[in-house]
């Protein structure tokens, strides 16, 4: 792969893997993983900036791939896959999507033009919000985003100069005061995903190029070295309670995965 990868789950025990091949194009690969070539998607991508990818409900998904440097995106509905659309983020950094139910995902992006602040816009019912909902914060490398239940969303960027990870989160049809410090320094995008109601599985890639891990259920842990020598951000999926899928690309350009609980 010359590209980050991303992951989702769109059924129990289906896992969807996405990212940019040797010829610069989008590819996909679905677990169980089979001796198949990856299949092409037919669309290019941006090398250091991996698609975003969700599944609002079974069997669907979603993708957002970085279109050349013109900070768009192009989005693919599956499946059948459809042709691409044009979708513009204008951003330069990864974007995040999750969902927190049938026909409603949430999508957002580190701005341009407003001091790098996290804008979020939302999908709901076959219709796009107005325009960007602005997050506030200020930031780089990305974000994540997870929900652990309808009306519930937690998203996590990278802060622009120090490189922390920060915390905000939709609750009860309002958002988090301020931004909260989860610590951890990284030059890469986090990935997080939540394998059922209270509880969320964090990743980064260190400045030692080890991945590390924090998770929430009822208060947060430390940091947990998980070793491995990631050359990219992590990508994770949550096919199941008790289960998840951690990816990332090695330092050869191959697709590494880690299970737990299968």
């Amino acid at each position: 792969m010359t590209g980050y990868p991303s992951a989702c789950a769109r059924a129990y025990g289906r896992i969807e893997l996405f990212s940019i091949g040797p010829d610069y194009l989008a590819v996909r690969k679905a677990d169980p993983w089979s001796a198949d070539p990856w299949e092409k998607l037919g669309a290019p991508g941006s090398l250091g900036i991996p698609p975003a990818v969700v599944s609002m409900r079974q069997e669907n998904i979603e993708a957002f791939f970085h279109f050349g440097h013109r900070n768009t995106y192009n989005s693919l509905k599956a499946t059948p896959w459809s042709g691409w659309y044009p979708f513009d983020c204008q951003s330069q950094w990864p974007i995040a999507v999750c969902s927190w139910g049938p026909n409603r995902m949430d999508l957002f992006k580190v701005g341009t033009g407003d001091g790098r602040a996290l804008g979020h816009k939302w999908f709901e019912n076959g219709v796009w919000s107005n325009g960007w909902e602005n997050l506030g914060g200020q930031f780089g490398n990305g974000v994540a985003a997870a929900s652990w239940a309808p009306g519930r969303i937690d998203v996590f960027g990278v802060g622009y100069g120090n490189r922390a990870i920060w915390h905000k989160w939709f609750d009860n049809g309002s958002w988090s005061n301020g931004w909260e410090d989860m610590q951890g320094i990284t030059n890469d995008a986090p990935s997080v995903a939540s394998w059922g109601p209270g509880r969320l599985d964090l990743f980064h890639t260190g400045l030692d190029r080890a991945v590390y891990h924090k998770w929430f259920a009822g208060g947060w842990s430390g940091w947990e070295n998980m070793g491995g020598i990631a050359w990219s951000g992590t990508a994770t999926a949550a096919p199941g309670p008790g289960r998840l899928a951690l990816f990332h690309r090695g330092r050869e350009n191959t697709i590494w995965v880690r299970k737990f609980g299968f």
